[in-house]
């Protein structure tokens, strides 16, 4: 998964003072990115597919 180039920018200046939030922006855009594209086209691949039928 790529970040924009504004979440990334985002990330890099609070990690020059850290806290346990400097990644929560990122953290956000990964799992959304992930959930609208990655896990839906996961689910249609054959590989998903075929573990399915073998599992029922």
């Amino acid at each position: 998964v790529n970040l924009d180039h504004a979440t990334k920018a985002v990330t890099q200046e609070n990690m020059e003072r850290p806290t346990r939030f400097c990644f929560d922006e990122a953290q956000s855009k990964i799992y959304t990115l992930m959930e609208k594209d990655c896990y839906p086209r996961f689910l249609k691949s054959s590989m998903y597919l075929e573990l399915k039928t073998r599992t029922g």
